[in-house]
């Protein structure tokens, strides 16, 4: 891409040898993860100036990618059988819907079937990706509600949806009854969310990421009496906040914002990539770090994810 990488995602439906990457240069790009070679470059949109991506996800089955974009449209992406790096030649984005501001993250919930976009108008929007239709204007929204700011982070895993919001709350759905707050609460950290990942096994666990060099461990799961509170249980399982990326100088240390996390889905230990250029992972549940890989040169990481068999990382800074 000819500017920074917003967002990353291998496809599900195969052996991970497929990575979807979304830029600020407003295209999407298909690589072959094992080679690095670019397979397909999506569309332009049609009629309007250069749209920056901020997030995109698969579909499963095959049914597309979508793309969320900074002028708070949603889209859907056919790339087509024969790779293809012109974008000339890429099948037209179908617009799903619309968010009145940028939409800064798109999940696929597997449970429902229906895609999940969080926005910067405090609105969170599920799609159904059958209603995609580039002859019509419909639009392909089943439900939308409110939240309590503006939607900074988003993952989804199994039944379970779980937001990183700009006035440092956080809230947790249920993905099969859109709109159904299960807890919400104030951030475990001090400052900012950036980051967040839930744990592929179910569990519950997630880990969250701010902007003073801080990850948090912590759990959707809930006391009844806490829950209804809007506040955590007394002990929840692995509930606890570590400093990482930050730098020694010889007058101050340097404070980098933790902008990607992502969980192994085999082992569960997960990774952090932060404005520092580093990467390091860790194992969760022993409280350590078991390895840091070299400097990226490029600046900053922006997104990271883990392919489905957990034998690649992808990277973008």
């Amino acid at each position: 891409p000819i500017d920074t990488v917003s967002a990353l995602a291998f496809d599900p439906d195969d052996d991970g040898s497929t990575l979807l990457a979304t830029s600020w240069d407003g295209v999407a790009r298909l690589y072959d993860g094992r080679r690095g070679t670019l397979l397909h470059a999506s569309a332009s949109v049609s009629g309007t100036p250069l749209v920056p991506l901020l997030s995109g996800c698969y579909v499963t089955g095959g049914r597309g990618i979508l793309l969320g974009g900074l002028d708070g449209q949603v889209r859907c992406w056919q790339p087509s059988s024969t790779p293809s790096v012109a974008s000339s030649s890429s099948t037209p984005l179908a617009v799903l819907g619309t968010h009145a501001a940028a939409v800064s993250a798109l999940a696929f919930a597997t449970e429902t079937s229906l895609a999940i976009s969080g926005s910067w108008d405090g609105t969170c929007a599920f799609w159904d990706v059958r209603r995609a239709n580039l002859s019509s204007s419909a639009s392909a929204c089943v439900h939308r509600f409110s939240v309590s700011g503006k939607v900074f982070a988003l993952d989804v895993r199994g039944e379970t949806m779980l937001l990183g919001l700009s006035n440092r709350m956080m809230a947790a759905y249920d993905v099969r009854r859109p709109g159904r707050l299960l807890w919400q609460m104030a951030s475990p950290l001090k400052y900012m969310t950036r980051s967040l990942a839930l744990a592929p096994d179910d569990s519950g666990t997630f880990v969250l990421g701010s902007i003073e060099g801080r990850v948090a461990m912590d759990s959707v799961v809930r006391a009844p009496a806490a829950a209804a509170a809007n506040t955590p249980s007394p002990s929840p399982p692995l509930r606890y906040a570590f400093k990482c990326h930050r730098e020694l100088t010889d007058v101050a240390t340097r404070i980098h914002s933790i902008e990607a996390l992502a969980f192994h889905p085999t082992y569960g230990t997960f990774a952090s990539g932060g404005t520092d250029g580093m990467v390091n992972v860790w194992d969760g549940r022993q409280r350590k770090r078991i390895r840091q890989l070299p400097r990226v040169p490029a600046g900053g990481i922006t997104s990271m994810a883990f392919s489905g068999a957990g034998d690649r990382l992808a990277i973008a800074a």
